[in-house]
């Protein structure tokens, strides 16, 4: 009998099914979930855009969708056709499974046993390398306790003392750099256990999966959007500044976490400052009460309200706890990433570029030397970008060296914007008590004087001329029968307000050494004991 045909055949059916690359929904049984093509994250959640393809039967197909994370928010699933088809009504339905059905825990999962299985296979070849060296050490004996019946020679003697030798340094030698491996493959093994742990602490053992039917004469392919948010992922602004003389650099970032239990594989992403966890209705003013205190003996009648008076109170108790921690931020901004991202589900800390732009800056010193002998150092710029600077931690640069972090504060384009760039020990300060003199009389005898005089030394050791704001006070009299008295400010401060607080604005040039004197008495009743000095 000829079997030929039937091999060809055979053959034939295996080839052509193996050039199915993307299967096509046809049967309410199979299940499909297409391709991410691109996530909009909020600050507490991601909204998913997937595209499938399906093949319509005609009249109506029925066909089951996922399977959606653990994570998903049931209420936000949308599908919706990209042609005339119409999407009918659909089901969304929870399955429990007795193993994680998260592909990326599954992958984490499959990744630690691959490590664990290095780390075993590196464990025996140790193993290889501890015999060798056990044998190579034991040479020597067992030869010399066979010398007395075989009475080896000098050059049989040299020939082992050169073999155990260099085989026994290059079998310690291979031993050393596979200790090396061992101890990287341990810590290897360790990170990714951890990644595993986490990504399986926010995730459950199951998923969701939708079923639905589609409407449509046609029988041709057509495109589904699937639309759904999920939890475990957002994102906060984060910065760094690198400024010099002239301006400052500044980079700003989108730091993501995402452990939605899906891969983001070369999506467009976008980040949106909406929040839509926050409510949407303004909230309502409830009368203002103006009433005379109760009498004591009425306290305990509160008890005997009545329920709807009782659930009114409690209702207006929540709403205003509610608003205590609502933040108005006005009109929500989305920013677009130019590149295509790939953000995989465990990640932390993911940075992805909003914008970098090189600003100008007005740079001053601020000496406060009544409180610090450090001169600190502060610019002044403007945000000339189309972006939303939302609040977010900031790493300063100065001159290229890290100076500390500043918390950004919430600036809109065309604002300006403070930043404090820490300290520059170039520029000195310091503050001297040169003469205290207590209890002495004031005018007519009929009060009594404390006079203190302080000189105030500012010396530049930097190169370039430098602007400095120079602050210090007076004492700030409480009572009228207190004065304070200036006999000498020299140089004049520029400003003194109303609480006594003392500004120079100030220029100090390379190697220049500048000193303020403030010469001031405060006089008060004789007899009367003051505060404050």
């Amino acid at each position: 009998m000829n079997f030929l045909p039937t091999t060809r055949f055979l053959f034939l059916f295996i080839l052509l099914g193996s050039l199915t690359t993307q299967p096509i929904v046809t049967e309410a049984s199979d299940i499909v979930f297409g391709k991410i093509n691109k996530v909009k994250l909020y600050f507490d959640r991601a909204e998913v855009y997937r595209e499938l393809k399906v093949r319509l039967s005609g009249n109506k197909t029925s066909i089951t969708v996922g399977p959606f994370p653990d994570k998903l928010i049931a209420n936000s699933l949308r599908i919706s056709s990209k042609d005339n088809s119409h999407v009918g009504n659909f089901q969304l339905e929870r399955v429990f499974e007795s193993t994680f059905t998260s592909e990326p825990i599954k992958k984490q999962n499959e990744l630690v046993k691959n490590i664990q299985n290095i780390l075993n296979t590196l464990k025996d070849d140790l193993s290889v390398y501890d015999d060798q060296i056990n044998f190579i050490e034991g040479i020597h004996q067992s030869e010399s306790r066979g010398t007395s019946k075989n009475n080896q020679g000098s050059d049989f003697w040299n020939s082992v003392l050169t073999f155990k030798a260099s085989k026994g340094k290059t079998t310690r030698e291979l031993r050393r750099k596979l200790n090396i491996q061992i101890r990287n493959e341990q810590e290897r093994l360790k990170n990714e256990k951890e990644k595993l742990k986490e990504m399986m602490a926010g995730s459950k053992k199951g998923h969701y999966i939708s079923s639905l039917d589609i409407h449509s004469s046609n029988t041709n392919e057509t495109s589904l959007g699937v639309i759904y948010q999920i939890r475990n992922a957002g994102w906060h602004p984060a910065y760094q500044l690198h400024a010099n003389n002239k301006n400052i650099a500044l980079s700003y970032f989108a730091e993501i976490d995402q452990n939605t239990g899906e891969d983001w594989q070369n999506i467009s992403l976008e980040l949106s400052t909406g929040q839509p966890a926050r409510r949407t209705q303004p909230p309502k003013l409830r009368p203002w009460v103006v009433d005379f205190p109760k009498p004591i003996f009425n306290a305990p009648q509160r008890k005997l309200r009545s329920a709807p008076m009782q659930s009114m109170a409690m209702e207006g108790a929540a709403d205003m706890m509610m608003e205590a921690k609502v933040v108005e931020s006005g009109t929500s901004y989305t920013f677009q990433i130019p590149d295509r991202q790939t953000i995989s589900a465990g990640t932390r800390k993911f940075r992805a570029l909003i914008t970098k732009k090189t600003l100008d800056s007005e740079l001053t010193y601020t000496a406060t030397p009544k409180l610090s002998k450090k001169v600190f150092l502060r610019a002044k710029l403007k945000n000339t970008t189309e972006f939303q600077w939302l609040p977010g931690q900031s790493g300063i640069y100065l001159d290229g060296s890290f100076v500390g972090n500043h918390w950004m504060k919430d600036t809109s384009p065309g604002e300006e914007l403070k930043l404090g760039l820490g300290t520059d020990d170039s520029i000195r300060v310091e503050r001297k008590l040169v003469k205290k003199d207590d209890g002495g009389e004031g005018f007519f005898g009929q009060k009594e004087r404390a006079r203190y005089i302080f000189e105030i030394t500012l010396e530049n050791f930097k190169k370039q001329s430098v602007k400095l704001k120079l602050k210090d006070q007076l004492p700030l009299p409480y009572h009228e029968d207190i004065e304070t008295n200036i006999n000498r400010i020299e140089p004049k401060p520029d400003k003194t307000d109303k609480q006594n607080f003392l500004t120079w604005n100030l220029t100090l040039a390379p190697a220049e050494k500048k000193t303020i004197v403030l010469d001031f008495q405060v006089e008060y009743p004789k007899g009367k004991a003051i505060t404050g000095l």
